[in-house]
């Protein structure tokens, strides 16, 4: 997805989603989910620049074996991404329901054992962009048969080839990460338009995204060993991105002209 303007502001609600039939599948693949596609085909389901990846193929998919979609109100317990809402609401939220049909309880690399959400944006704003700022809301939908809060990771990239790319070294950082805040009780929906985590804006450094380039945000949940997960979401995303205050060239140019001034004086 094309980021054409230093400072604009990129939104995201997810209200786009279906949000019927509920619990069923939405077709074996290549039906259901397609990443990053304007113009999806009949009985397929996108949004501009988004991704998802489960390391298990499955044949209700998506589009690529790994991208299985389905529909709920926090009452499902077969794993899959998840267009979460209250039953029959347009108001939705994108996540998932972590399983060891879509990832292994013991995987032999991490990312055997993650779940992927992703959003992909390309620099068209012709100039390098130095820090990005991300605020969002992360919700739960189901409380899984896990012991303890599942943690939702969240971390960035500039030279990933893809959502999953092992090659790449994705960045993390905590403070856009979240865990979610029901854990104890019996396994069941939870309405995730009350149970919201507010990760508030926060601003990257040090990013050097160059024009022509893409810059890869990423959430990974971990599938829970021997546990079903909890249903997460994430909505009401907002992201922008600048380039380095003037005042930083100001400053590295009175540094450098402070230096050869002393040279100058002490030959």
């Amino acid at each position: 997805m094309s980021y054409s303007s230093a400072g604009s502001t990129y939104s995201q609600d997810f209200d786009t989603l279906p949000n019927s039939p509920e619990n069923k599948s939405l077709g074996s693949t290549p039906v259901g989910w397609i990443d990053d596609t304007i113009a999806p085909d009949a009985n397929q389901f996108s949004i501009l620049g988004w991704y998802l990846y489960h390391p298990t193929a499955q044949t209700e998919g998506g589009a690529n074996g790994h991208q299985r979609l389905r529909i709920g109100a926090g009452t499902a317990t077969t794993g899959a991404f998840m267009s979460w809402g209250a039953s029959g609401s347009t108001e939705r939220a994108l996540g998932v329901l972590g399983s060891s049909t879509l990832a292994s309880d013991n995987p032999a690399t991490p990312d055997e054992g993650n779940l992927y959400i992703a959003l992909r944006l390309r620099n068209d704003t012709g100039e390098t962009l130095d820090s990005f700022t991300l605020g969002y809301a992360g919700e739960q939908w189901h409380m899984g048969t896990g012991a303890t809060a599942e943690t939702i990771g969240f971390g960035w990239s500039t030279t990933s080839a893809s959502v999953n790319d092992p090659s790449s070294l994705f960045n993390a950082v905590p403070e856009l990460g979240w865990t979610a805040p029901v854990f104890t009780g019996t396994e069941g929906a939870v309405d995730g338009n009350a149970n919201r985590v507010l990760v508030a804006p926060f601003t990257v450094t040090g990013v050097n995204w160059v024009p022509g380039s893409d810059l890869w945000l990423r959430w990974t949940d971990p599938q829970a060993p021997g546990a079903r997960d909890d249903g997460i979401a994430i909505d009401d995303l907002s992201f922008h991105a600048v380039v380095p205050e003037p005042s930083s060239f100001v400053l590295v140019g009175l540094g450098i002209a402070g230096l050869l001034l002393g040279r100058l004086r002490n030959p």
